[in-house]
């Protein structure tokens, strides 16, 4: 199991051959029973049950839930990819599958006791992953009823600190699917939808109720020409009946499966590992470029700029006033910088206004400093008073 990952530098060659293992397990539910599990982990070599690479850990933990009537097995290539970028994953199969009024609370459950599970391998003493997870830097991810369940585990569960949610559908029998929406207002970590433009089963319109109701940050994105697979199942193990929609290729998964994995991964390593350099991929000039070429039909987010205001011996600035004015002067945003001399906004940026260019000024007395921002800005901004 060795994997040749994406994660730094260009889209074609992100950084380096990993090594992952991987090693079965199970937990309990409160009351649906037995949950069946495998778990990927970052590993010195490859194989099952092999020593875990221990150098940089502890690693973030990311728990996947699996589409209806699937299995764990049927994404195993996602946990191999996580585990290869720096994460402990976790993919497990609802004791339920066929029937939809069990799966589904099935599954919001399973992200929990899947933490829970995490939590209790990282901390047994002389285990294989003692001392592996970061208990503070867990992230949800799923697809279809995965991705639904993900946004309501993310409301319920204040452990998840990040979540990507693949090809999510809200379904007309609304008694089924409000709760759901209902838990998305809820949300209060960065939450990222991941559509597919040609997706008959969860359309990306339906989506769309989801992405609304979301109140923090959060990023929207349609892939050109995907189905409602996203390319993400096992190459090869696809099920029978897409080759009986209409215009799907059978060629493309691979395709779309590359542009999904490098928005979901770049979104964790932005929130769990805080690696600033991947906001470029999600928020900046390379996924702006993805609109540009028509990879992505559409693409929209909503996401918080840090502003740190300092003097010429860069010493922090506190009460500055800080504005964000259009070209016309007309004030979108006013605040007052802390202690550390930093103040916060969020912009909305879609396909209508991405590269529009504001005005950024802080004033302190006599002291001032100003700076053009686009939304294509990296975050931090750092003005400088003279």
């Amino acid at each position: 199991m060795i994997c040749r990952v994406n994660s730094h530098g260009s889209r074609n060659n992100f950084s380096e051959t990993c090594a992952f293992g991987t090693f079965d397990t199970s937990f309990l539910g409160q009351t649906s029973g037995e949950y069946e599990a495998t778990i990927y982990y970052p590993s010195i070599s490859s194989g099952a049950c092999t020593p875990p690479d221990r150098a940089r850990a502890p690693y973030p933990g990311i728990v996947f839930a699996h589409g209806f009537a699937c299995t764990k097995d049927d994404y195993r290539w996602t946990g191999g990819y996580l585990a290869a970028h720096g994460y402990v994953s976790i993919l497990f199969t609802t004791p339920s599958r066929f029937n939809p009024f069990r799966a589904f609370p099935q599954c919001v459950e399973g992200f929990s006791r899947a933490i829970d599970h995490l939590a209790s391998l990282d901390r047994q003493a002389g285990g294989l992953l003692e001392g592996m997870i970061d208990e503070g830097r867990i992230g949800v991810i799923g697809h279809s009823m995965g991705a639904i369940t993900s946004l309501k585990a993310a409301a319920e569960d204040s452990r998840v600190k990040a979540v990507a949610s693949l090809a999510p559908g809200y379904f007309r029998l609304t008694s089924f699917t409000n709760p759901y929406l209902e838990a998305s207002k809820s949300i209060m970590v960065p939450t990222q939808l991941i559509m597919g433009s040609k997706d008959i089963i969860c359309p990306p319109k339906d989506a769309r109720s989801y992405y609304d109701a979301i109140p923090s940050v959060k990023e929207m994105l349609t892939i050109n020409g995907a189905f409602h697979d996203l390319g993400i199942w096992n190459a090869g193990n696809e099920p029978y009946w897409f080759e009986y929609i209409p215009g799907y290729d059978p060629s493309r998964p691979e395709y779309y499966r590359n542009t999904t994995r490098r928005y979901f991964v770049s979104w964790f390593n932005y929130y769990l590992h805080e690696y600033l350099q991947f906001q470029t991929y999600i928020y900046g000039r390379e996924a702006w470029k993805d609109f540009e070429l028509g990879v992505l039909s559409d693409l929209e987010t909503k996401r918080n700029y840090e502003v740190i205001v300092t003097d010429r011996q860069c010493d922090r600035i506190e009460d500055a006033e800080v504005t964000l004015s259009r070209q016309d002067s007309t004030v979108l945003w006013r605040a007052f910088t802390n202690r550390a001399g930093k103040a916060t906004f969020n912009i909305v940026a879609n396909s209508a206004n991405y590269a529009d260019t504001l005005r950024l000024r802080a004033v302190k007395g006599k002291w001032c400093a100003e700076d053009i921002v686009t939304f294509l800005s990296d975050s931090p901004l750092l003005l400088t008073l003279s």
